[in-house]
């Protein structure tokens, strides 16, 4: 009897151990089909960004067109006395460089791209500008953030889609307008344009130290900051239309 209780007992052992390694063996097999399907993913791209590059001499420039499908837009001045310009893109040929009379342009079509491939169409486009010269920038994305630091400009126009649009330590000399259909607006450290004009549909409107006389800001949902520190400083002209969303406003009138 004591024989056939110690078989039973290992007998049991034996199938608990059983049990345990077909559960181990059950749990590797799936993590490895598992990780042969993710390997394996159509959607899965490995993709390795291509650049293109030039200098443009600036002596007849007075224009600039940017048209951006899908791209990362970053805007910087240069000490050097020429246009200079990056672009990083997983697909080759995809910037057009036009110039024609007195006007620059340039373009990138990526194409239609769907819901997963979004990001292996994306972009990085970075423009040079001299500190010699002013231009006219005009601005045109679809989905894009647009960031613009430390440039001198004659006027600024953008018109964006979707994406932020940043705005640092600039200075323009007759206008500045952005319209925005989705996407913050957000503008720190602006000096001398004659006259600003923002529209943002949804997305807020962030503004610190902005020095301009004349100001049109229209938001249908977003907040509205706009704060000076220098309050002796007179705007003539502020009109401020908010549909949804609060509004900070501290400037001089």
């Amino acid at each position: 009897m004591k024989i056939i209780n110690k078989i039973t007992k290992i007998g049991l052992i034996l199938l608990g151990i059983g049990i345990i390694l077909g559960l181990i063996a059950s749990v590797t097999l799936k993590q490895s089909f598992f990780e042969v399907i993710s390997y394996n993913s159509p959607h899965q791209k490995t993709t390795s960004s291509k650049k293109q590059e030039g200098i443009i001499p600036n002596e007849n420039i007075a224009e600039i067109e940017l048209n951006f499908e899908v791209s990362e837009i970053n805007i910087k001045h240069t000490d050097d006395n020429k246009i200079a310009y990056e672009y990083h893109s997983t697909q080759e040929n995809e910037l057009r460089v036009e110039i024609e009379e007195r006007t620059l342009s340039l373009e990138n079509n990526v194409g239609s791209t769907d819901l997963f491939g979004f990001d292996a169409k994306s972009s990085t486009f970075i423009l040079y500008l001299p500190k010699s010269k002013k231009y006219d920038l005009e601005i045109k994305t679809k989905v894009a953030s647009t960031i613009i630091s430390d440039v001198s400009l004659s006027s600024l126009d953008i018109n964006s889609d979707v994406g932020e649009v940043s705005l640092t330590n600039i200075k323009i000399l007759d206008e500045l307008k952005v319209i925005s259909n989705v996407g913050a607006i957000e503008i720190t450290n602006l000096r001398e344009p004659k006259e600003v004009e923002l529209e943002n549909n949804v997305g807020e409107i962030k503004i610190k130290n902005m020095y301009t006389k004349k100001v049109e800001i229209e938001s249908n949902v977003g907040t509205i900051s706009f704060i000076n520190d220098d309050l002796d400083y007179k705007i003539t002209y502020l009109s401020i239309n908010s549909k949804t969303g609060n509004k900070t406003i501290k400037v001089g009138q």
